[in-house]
């Protein structure tokens, strides 16, 4: 924290110090902040064919589209008809915690003007510095180094929402849009002698896609070239109770064509290894599930 010294006159110390003891009484008098000075924030994840599973879903059919205990967002704001800066907007990267019922976080209005548009995204990523905050029209985003575990696949759904021209005290409603797509493979034992899946197995989907970057002010996301394996996290956990008859896998992966010409599908287990090679180039759009049903059948 940047420190100010302050220098003082022998005649002007007393005043300034009656000046200090009517402002703290004021201050103690008046008590908490005006109503209004706090944002009050309601955010809600857009529905229709968004598909989102942040708490653990209960089968392979079921897509929940909520938030959980601890999720964390970033919110951006700048006064209306403006673009967000990539530094030193009114409100940059300030950040949002779901308790349950609603968001904690101290926002407050900020001054100099009447109205402000309203930016923000999910997972939260901190500032990378204080001197190098983050930028709201560069955000990158890696779902592949977190699709491990529950917590690291929730979090791989990048989502964001916007509010316009919000007039200064009044509610500030998000709705998150998924900026993702979901990929679930069902995988069953096939047809014929051979050995079936089991609870080592693991499935697994190469991408010429290895990271998203997104540009918050303009709600769009652009793809990075890299290739990369995107491990993807089993729905059955060992409390389920179909958890050694089903082999559920999902993973959010960025808006792109899974191509037909060469095998992008594995799965390995203690049985063995096997490549799939896609019927039909399938193609992932944002915010939608695409179900691929495989047999592990190892001769």
């Amino acid at each position: 924290m940047k420190r100010t010294k302050i220098y003082f006159q022998p005649m002007k110390i007393i005043m300034f110090s009656i000046v200090l003891l009517i402002s703290g009484c004021s201050k103690e008098k008046d008590g908490p902040l005006p109503r209004g000075e706090k944002i009050n924030f309601k955010i809600n994840i857009k529905n229709e064919k968004e598909k989102k599973a942040t708490v653990h879903p209960s089968s392979s059919a079921d897509f929940t589209t909520t938030f959980k205990v601890g999720d964390e967002i970033g919110v951006f704001a700048a006064p209306a008809w403006t673009v967000l800066l990539v530094s030193g907007n009114p409100i940059h990267n300030a950040k949002l915690t779901y308790n349950g019922t609603g968001w904690d976080g101290d926002i407050n209005w900020p001054s100099g003007a009447a109205n402000y548009d309203f930016y923000a995204y999910y997972p939260y990523q901190p500032n990378p510095s204080v001197e190098n905050p983050l930028d709201p029209q560069q955000i990158h985003f890696y779902p592949s180094s977190m699709n491990e575990g529950l917590n690291g696949f929730a979090k791989s759904d990048l989502m964001s929402g916007a509010a316009w021209r919000v007039v200064k005290g009044g509610d500030v409603e998000l709705v998150f849009a998924h900026k993702l797509a979901m990929l679930q493979v069902e995988v069953s034992k096939g047809v014929g002698a051979g050995t079936g899946p089991d609870q080592s197995l693991e499935v697994s989907v190469t991408s010429n896609i290895g990271m998203v970057m997104l540009n918050l002010h303009y709600n769009n996301t652009f793809n990075i070239n890299g290739n990369i394996s995107y491990y993807l996290y089993r729905v059955e956990q060992p409390s389920s109770p179909d958890y050694s008859t089903k082999f559920t896998y999902r993973a959010y992966l960025p808006v792109h064509n899974l191509p037909n010409s060469k095998e992008i599908i594995t799965l390995t287990s203690t049985a063995g290894t096997k490549k799939y090679l896609l019927p039909k180039v399938v193609q992932l759009m944002a915010g939608e599930a695409k179900i691929i049903k495989l047999d592990f059948l190892i001769e």
